[in-house]
């Protein structure tokens, strides 16, 4: 990046050479998130599992939330228990 920034703009290579550049750079940095784009496409049940992991999550937390409330306002409900 240092020698496309001192290329640039010292006129010793024009936008498309640095345009260039700058995606070859780009495509580099971005190729792990396409990498693990087509594993979910080939394997769409990552998505599922990872959505159901983050309900239970969720739920708990959730649950964990209500009960503190429901303690701090001193209300008692056994049937949401």
């Amino acid at each position: 990046m240092a020698r496309v920034d001192h290329e640039c703009r010292t006129a010793q290579i024009g936008c498309v050479d640095d345009k260039k550049m700058l995606a070859e750079i780009m495509i580099e940095a971005l190729r792990p998130i396409r990498e693990r784009r087509e594993a979910i496409d080939r394997d769409p049940s990552i998505v599922w599992d990872t959505l159901r992991e983050g309900g239970r999550k969720a739920r708990a937390r959730a649950g964990a939330t209500l009960a503190a409330v429901r303690d701090a306002m001193k209300i008692d409900f056994p049937e949401l228990r």
